[in-house]
């Protein structure tokens, strides 16, 4: 299976943080009481374009190692079918330009009640440490059930990514089943809610996927809007 080179994966992540920048800012111009933000509440618009960056490059970078060397830890727990693990490339491309993962929605309001697909170190109540994000390693089995493909893929295991109000997001090392041809690949799962979830062969189709996912109303944007005035 041939892996999206870096410059798709950046494409593709331009075009998500585009589309959800477009779609909260169509959204919020709905609500008057937006215009009404004191520049002491900026914290409220982070993250509109779907992800979160700190500005700080030094504190990114730290935090950034911290994080692949708690996922390197865990999985060092689990044994590698290849012989040694490697962190999934495409997601490390994410990592180089944004801290987190988080969809449409306000960021904070997204962590309470909604579906964030990769944490990252980027959340609101602080960064995590390296043996935090080494416990998010989960066995092959474990994935498999989640996503129910236990008779698609050979799973060697994988890594919890984000969170949500019954929603899961997993990366996993796996091969097709009775196909040992196309070797062994990093793979993403999202689900929610009743369903069994859904696979992506790479980032590129996560962040296809997840520009549309819990798309806000207008219904939406005033509940979020007067939780937060």
């Amino acid at each position: 299976m041939p892996q999206p080179t870096e410059a798709e994966v950046l494409a593709a992540l331009e075009s998500y943080g585009a589309y959800i920048n477009d779609e909260n800012y169509r959204n919020f111009q709905i609500i008057s009481k937006i215009e009404a933000i004191e520049p002491g509440d900026q914290h409220i618009l982070a993250g509109l374009d779907g992800g979160s960056a700190n500005p700080d490059t030094e504190w990114r970078n730290t935090q950034r190692e911290e994080y692949k060397a708690g996922i390197m830890e865990g999985l060092s727990t689990l044994e590698c079918p290849t012989g040694q693990w490697e962190f999934p490339p495409d997601l490390d491309i994410v990592m180089n330009h944004i801290d987190s993962l988080e969809g449409g929605g306000i960021r904070w309001l997204r962590q309470m009640d909604s579906f964030i697909f990769w944490l990252g170190w980027g959340d609101l109540q602080g960064p995590r440490t390296q043996s935090y994000h080494a416990g998010q390693i989960k066995t092959g089995t474990e994935i498999a059930k989640w996503y129910e493909i236990e008779d698609e893929f050979d799973i060697a295991g994988g890594f919890k990514m984000g969170s949500g109000t019954k929603c899961w997001s997993h990366a996993f090392y796996s091969r097709p089943k009775n196909d040992e041809s196309q070797g062994w690949f990093w793979r993403y799962g999202g689900g929610a809610y009743a369903s069994c979830g859904e696979v992506f062969e790479n980032m590129v189709e996560v962040l296809d996927w997840y520009k549309n996912f819990g798309g806000l109303g207008e219904r939406d944007i005033r509940e979020m809007i007067n939780g937060v005035f």
